[in-house]
């Protein structure tokens, strides 16, 4: 089992700017996407004798890095590594790599079963990297498939929003060559807290880099009676363009109640290696949601976007 970690702080230095999304600025964001990549990736996982292995300190640092830029961006508090929890992903990334399946419940004929790897799958967000997570230097680009949460079969963005949820506090990493898992524990009720945002919008208020707005938008909202099924969300480009919009069933099974929408014609490409239209960047993007039921009131949100290219 890899070896304790001490637990992790991080600090980000912020800096101001004209339209920052919760203090970081399109470069800011950059800069932090560049020092959390994995480094080194050489995994020393053992399948003949079901040794999960174990992700360098370094790495580990960096992983969390990129959860917190995340955190970072939609306003909530920073988490901090748990050695326990980084041991059950480690076991939940390797039974889903030597397996070459993603299963919160798998069944005892998987190699390398035991309860406790079943108790760590349950426990863990689960993913296959993608292509797009590589690059030549063999670097890794962690995390950012959970915030994506790309597919249908992710509608309800269960892996954002609990990567995103207001009462989160610790989490583990684990990762192989070829999956990733972030365990995660529910709070209890001491471990309650009051956010530090009343929203929870992704992509956030403000300047978004490029490469972090995802095909799903949402709006999240850390109240414990909350009913989107009448909200309507209403998106306009600069100079008064609409944007269509289409709305997906609210679930509530996940961290914050939270409403999910996927904007049209944003995105050109394959899904899942899609880019931004030129005609969207550098623009700002009005979000309206209204009709939302909080608390037996009805309440609307708004806020800007402005999805950020860095290139010349």
């Amino acid at each position: 089992m890899p070896p304790f970690f001490k637990t992790l702080w991080l600090c980000f230095l912020l800096t101001p700017g004209l339209v920052h999304a919760q203090g970081l600025s399109a470069a800011e964001q950059a800069s932090l996407l560049e020092r959390s990549r994995l480094v080194d990736c050489k995994w020393k996982e053992m399948a003949l004798t079901c040794s999960p292995g174990e992700v360098s300190a370094l790495n580990l640092q960096r992983a969390l890095l990129r959860i917190n830029l995340f955190r970072t961006m939609v306003g909530l508090d920073t988490l901090i590594l748990s050695s326990e929890l980084n041991e059950r992903a480690q076991l939940a990334a390797f039974m889903c790599h030597v397996n070459k399946r993603l299963e919160h419940h798998p069944s005892p004929d998987w190699r390398c079963y035991s309860a406790t790897a079943d108790s760590a799958l349950a426990q863990s967000n689960l993913r296959f990297y993608d292509e797009k997570d590589r690059n030549s230097k063999r670097e890794m680009e962690p995390v950012n498939g959970f915030i994506e949460d790309h597919g249908a079969a992710n509608s309800a963005l269960g892996h954002r929003r609990w990567l995103l949820y207001s009462q989160l506090q610790r989490v583990g990493y684990g990762a192989t060559e070829t999956t990733e898992a972030i365990a995660v524990v529910f709070p209890t009720a001491d471990d309650y807290h009051r956010p530090k945002t009343e929203r929870i919008a992704y992509p956030p208020p403000g300047d978004v880099l490029e490469q972090l707005v995802f095909p799903k938008w949402s709006l999240g909202l850390p109240e414990y009676a909350v009913d989107f099924s009448r909200a309507v969300v209403t998106m306009t480009l600069d100079g008064g363009k609409l944007i269509r919009v289409r709305k997906l069933r609210p679930v509530e099974a996940y961290g914050d109640p939270t409403l999910v929408w996927e904007p049209q014609g944003i995105f050109r490409g394959k899904p899942g290696s899609s880019t931004i239209r030129p005609e969207f960047l550098n623009k700002a993007i009005a979000v309206k949601v209204d009709g939302v039921v909080v608390n037996g009131e009805k309440k609307s949100y708004e806020y800007l976007v402005r999805i950020v290219s860095l290139q010349p």
